[in-house]
């Protein structure tokens, strides 16, 4: 694949974080400036109202009971999943008081991730987030990070 194609096949690939938990402000110039660089990469967008699942979307959850993987093996997740019939990631960043889902609400996700063992506030976890999303790009684009 051309180097064109592949960075507008990237373009075509929407990913959005959904959310309602308030932000904090004294955060906001990291988050911009990681939001900044991913939308270079894709169709990129923070969300507040619950998206709809349908067969071109990959829904994630972020749970302190997913799996716990490198960023290396994210970003393959990431470019198997974009490169099979999704073109939209929705990862879903739960407040603490809502990440402990019962079965029913847990089968409503394709995967379950772990960000990291370390418990931390909910505006870190976002950061850390964005930092994994634009990490991916830069993996599977073959760029140095």
């Amino acid at each position: 694949m051309s180097i064109t194609l592949f960075f507008l096949w990237w373009l075509e690939v929407k990913i959005e974080i959904f959310h309602q938990e308030k932000e904090d402000k004294d955060y906001s110039y990291i988050k911009q400036e990681y939001i900044g660089r991913i939308e270079k990469y894709c169709d990129f967008s923070i969300v507040n109202t619950h998206p709809l699942k349908d067969e071109k979307s990959f829904f994630i959850l972020i749970t302190d009971l997913g799996e716990d993987i490198s960023s290396e093996i994210l970003s393959k997740k990431i470019d198997s999943i974009l490169t099979s019939a999704y073109s939209k990631i929705v990862f879903f960043l739960l407040p603490k008081n809502k990440s402990e889902l019962n079965i029913n609400q847990r089968i409503y996700f394709d995967y379950e991730l772990k960000l990291s063992s370390i418990e931390s506030t909910f505006d870190m976890k976002f950061i850390l987030l964005l930092e994994q999303v634009y990490r991916c790009f830069k993996i599977n684009n073959g760029e140095v990070y």
